[in-house]
């Protein structure tokens, strides 16, 4: 890695893990906006578009507290969630604790960086990640690391916020230039984005289901297809 993008990665994986250490010290629950105590619904609808006869091995990236990945390891299938914060992973697994039907390995881990195999998932979730540093990231290392996880003709799904979202506008300040975050995407800007390494599936205005926020926020929602 470029010293650039090493301190960019250290940067996002430092805010993350402060983000989350600040919310718990002054809350014992998630108050991101986008935390949902219930299965996403869109993450619903992909799972049943793969018509799977067997358990899916999926990965939740930016897992946080670990509701999305529990949920879905209650379905039946095999999940791991991801989070660049400790913190955020003490209270995924603390979560787990108080579910009797799931089981969920939570691991360490950046999506920039990966230490996953080559072709270990046959679905990518992505509900907050993306935007949160597409902005200042490249997004074709981030689109380069979801191609080598998925298994051939595994699905990624993404969810970003919308531009048509007014809420949830903040700034990060790296070398003092500013950046937005979470960054808010134009519809179908996501197409664009992925479309030309992915194959594309649909896409969709959706929301962040919340149990925090109401309204939730609007959010754009992509699905998508390795070759």
């Amino acid at each position: 890695m470029s010293s650039k993008v090493d301190d960019l990665i250290r940067f996002n994986r430092k805010k993350w893990n402060d983000k989350n250490l600040s919310m718990y010290q002054g809350s014992d629950q998630n108050l991101f906006a986008w935390n949902f105590k219930e299965l996403d619904p869109d993450y619903r609808k992909v799972i049943d578009r793969m018509h799977a006869s067997h358990p899916l091995k999926i990965c939740d990236l930016g897992t946080c507290s670990g509701e999305q990945a529990i949920e879905m390891a209650k379905l039946g299938h095999d999940v791991t969630g991801t989070d660049v914060s400790e913190v955020a992973l003490e209270m995924a697994r603390r979560n787990l604790l108080a579910e009797e039907n799931a089981v969920v390995f939570f691991a360490h881990d950046d999506v920039l960086d990966s230490r996953f195999a080559d072709e270990s998932f046959d679905l990518i979730t992505d509900r907050g990640c993306f935007h949160s540093m597409h902005a200042f990231i490249s997004d074709d290392r981030y689109i380069a690391s979801i191609r080598r996880l998925l298994k051939p003709g595994g699905l990624f799904f993404v969810k970003g916020m919308s531009q048509d979202e007014e809420r949830f506008r903040s700034v990060d300040v790296i070398d003092g230039k500013e950046y937005q975050s979470p960054y808010h995407f134009r519809e179908k800007e996501l197409d664009e984005i992925f479309g030309a390494d992915l194959e594309f599936i649909d896409s969709w205005k959706s929301f962040f289901y919340s149990s925090v926020v109401d309204p939730p926020a609007i959010a754009e929602a992509a699905l998508f297809r390795k070759p």
